[in-house]
Formats: structure tokens, C-alpha cells, sequence
């Protein structure tokens, strides 16, 4: 807690207890505990690591006795030009959100030493909004907010979002629905 912590993103629940965010956020060790801090609280949670995939850059979180969860975009349609928001814990300052416009619907990109299907928005994210949602109008996810491009000095290349599609999520989250 407090100082302690190590990595701090943002988190989408996928049912009443069931969170997915980005597996980059967690360390993996055995002792390590998590906790989540919503937006309008100022008290942490203990939450419990159930699963953890490299591969995608995903992890599924689990906290008790909680209900609330984000409506699921039904199909992978994002068209270059469709507005779209991201949603997250910005540098840590609490839950924000910005606006931005698909750039590209599907780029490929290596990430994880793997090339990786992601969608590319000119939304403004930085260190915290990973793991965030990207909605489409209608509020439904269509993405879960993963990186920025970085210059050669290691710098936030603004405007270059990038963020795992619906459709390659959605098999994991109908496994905890």
C-alpha cells in the first residue's frame, strides 16, 4: 500500500466480479498482493490475480461482493474516422477521459516480441491509462487501452494509442460472464 506499489493502471469489469486490465501491470510474485481504488473512493481493495496471459498483454482480476460491469460492443465493426474514448488513471490522478478518432482499425505491431493485431486512435493516454477501455459512442468496449508509441528517448509519442480489439478479448471474457 501507499508508497509500495509498484505499477498502477486501470481496469474494466467484465461482470460483477471480474475485472481484465493489462498483464504488464502485475509482477507475478508469489507474495504480491493487488488492490484497486475506484474513482470515487479513496480506500484500497484487495483483489485476487485469477489468470494471466502474456501473450495479449491481458490479466483477470476478481474482487467480491461488488456489481458493476461494462457493456460489450457485439461486433469488431471500428472504421477509421469513428469517435472513441478512453478511460483511465492517467499518471495516477484519478479516472479521466479523452476523445480521439480511430486512426487505423487494424494495424499489425510487434509487442511481446510477437506481431500483434491492435487498434490505432489518436486519443491522449499515458502511464496509468493501461489496461483502460476504449468506447465507441454508444459507451460499449471495444478495446482495452495497451500502449503509446515512444520516441527514441523514450518519450510519449501523443496521439498514437494503441489497444487490444473486442475480438480478441471477447473469448476470454465470456469465460468469467
Amino acid at each position: 500500500k501507499g508508497a509500495n506499489y509498484l505499477n498502477y493502471g486501470t481496469g474494466i469489469f467484465i461482470n460483477d466480479n471480474y475485472i481484465i486490465s493489462n498483464a504488464h501491470l502485475s509482477n507475478l510474485q508469489e507474495e504480491t498482493k493487488y488492490f484497486i481504488r475506484f474513482s470515487c473512493d479513496i480506500d484500497y481493495y484487495e483483489v485476487e490475480l485469477i489468470d494471466y496471459y502474456s501473450d495479449n498483454d491481458l490479466l483477470i482480476l476478481k474482487i467480491n461482493d461488488f456489481h458493476k460491469k461494462i457493456k460489450l460492443c457485439k461486433d469488431d465493426n471500428v472504421e477509421i474516422g469513428d469517435k472513441v474514448y478512453a478511460i483511465g488513471n492517467s499518471l495516477n490522478n484519478g479516472i479521466g477521459i479523452t476523445e480521439g478518432i480511430i486512426s487505423v482499425d487494424k494495424v499489425n505491431i510487434r509487442y511481446n516480441w510477437k506481431i500483434q493485431t491492435f487498434i490505432q486512435a489518436d486519443v491522449l493516454i499515458a502511464s496509468g491509462n493501461s489496461g483502460g477501455a476504449l468506447l465507441n459512442r454508444k459507451g460499449e468496449l471495444i478495446g482495452i487501452t495497451t500502449f503509446s508509441l515512444k520516441d527514441e528517448k523514450a518519450n510519449i509519442i501523443y496521439g498514437m494509442c494503441y489497444a487490444i480489439p473486442i475480438c480478441d478479448i471477447v473469448e476470454l471474457i465470456d469465460m468469467y460472464i
